[in-house]
């Protein structure tokens, strides 16, 4: 696949994994956790780990020149489902254009004692379209 796609760096995401690669017009958002510049997890409450990964997630999105509009579908990862009331209001909150395709996935734990990750896929519309015209 060289050629076909291309690794997007992202100051919101530590490692030597890139935070998203972009292929074909789609960008694919490895799960991004509630953690601040320094990697330090920004509050042991869920809905505020929740709200600083959907700002890690559109910063990494804006390192591709695109934006939360741009995301078609989002994967949720929580350590208590018990937790997916606020998470889902907050998730409203993020995307007011319209939610994209959620799937919401409890898991044993996260790194670091993380309550809350999220991956996406973003599309980049051709120019003649936006993101709810491709959507239908």
């Amino acid at each position: 696949m060289q050629g076909l796609k291309r690794e997007i760096r992202a100051e919101a995401v530590k490692g030597p994994f890139p935070a998203a690669v972009e292929c074909r017009g789609f960008t694919f958002v490895a799960a991004i956790g509630g953690v601040d510049e320094s990697g330090e997890l920004v509050s042991p409450l869920t809905s505020e780990q929740a709200a600083r990964s959907i700002e890690n997630l559109a910063g990494v999105l804006a390192a591709n020149g695109q934006g939360l509009e741009h995301v078609v579908k989002c994967t949720v990862y929580l350590t208590e489902m018990a937790d997916a009331a606020p998470v889902n209001e907050i998730l409203k909150g993020a995307f007011p254009e319209g939610l994209p395709a959620i799937s919401r996935v409890e898991v044993k734990g996260l790194p670091d004692g993380q309550k809350f990750a999220i991956e996406a896929v973003a599309v980049r519309p051709p120019e003649s379209e936006d993101v709810s015209d491709f959507m239908g």
